[in-house]
């Protein structure tokens, strides 16, 4: 857009034009603008200062580091911290492959621990079978002997009173002892 006198109008166009072509209410600005200007420059001595504050310092100690490493510090001193840095890394590199060894040995204890629990669960499981085929078996020997020790005492009674009748007959008969016991014995079995 073109204005007076062939200007054209941009945002920055009020700054650019001549003061004696400024419009009134431009003039207010102009002098704001003015105004701040002071307030910038203010504020950009601050901040050197600030950085000088800051800056100078931290320049004049490094300076002087410099010159008490040339000066003060020791060729062997420089060396020694040298050859701890060389053998706090290698420290540092032997500690973490014994950490990976460590590491590595945990992980194989780990697992022939749980294989000798599975090992061991199995021989548990082994053991309990046994133990049931043990009863089993027990129970088939013992409860017919059991059975027969229940009838051992009539058994008995009926041998004994065979024995009786055998002797009173025997004595009657008086037959040999031999006979008698060959008579017992076949009718025990």
């Amino acid at each position: 857009m073109m204005g007076e006198q062939g200007y054209a109008y941009t945002q920055f166009s009020p700054f650019s034009m001549p003061p004696s072509r400024v419009e009134p209410d431009d003039e207010d600005i102009v002098k704001l603008i003015d105004s701040l200007q002071n307030s910038f420059t203010r504020y950009s001595k601050t901040l050197v200062d600030d950085i000088a504050q800051t800056l100078v310092p931290a320049v004049r100690r490094v300076k002087e580091a410099h010159h008490l490493l040339n000066t003060r510090v020791d060729e062997d001193f420089g060396k020694g911290l040298w050859e701890f840095h060389d053998t706090c890394k290698k420290m540092e590199v032997m500690t973490l492959r014994n950490e990976e060894e460590i590491r590595e040995e945990y992980t194989a204890a780990q697992t022939r621990i749980a294989d000798i629990m599975a090992q061991l669960e199995d021989a548990y499981a082994q053991r309990d079978q046994l133990w049931v085929d043990f009863e089993v078996k027990f129970s088939s020997i013992v409860d017919p002997t059991i059975d027969m020790l229940k009838d051992l005492p009539v058994r008995m009674e009926r041998a004994i009173s065979e024995v009786e009748k055998q002797s009173k007959k025997l004595n009657k008969d008086d037959v040999g002892p031999e006979q008698t016991l060959k008579d017992l014995l076949a009718k025990l079995n």
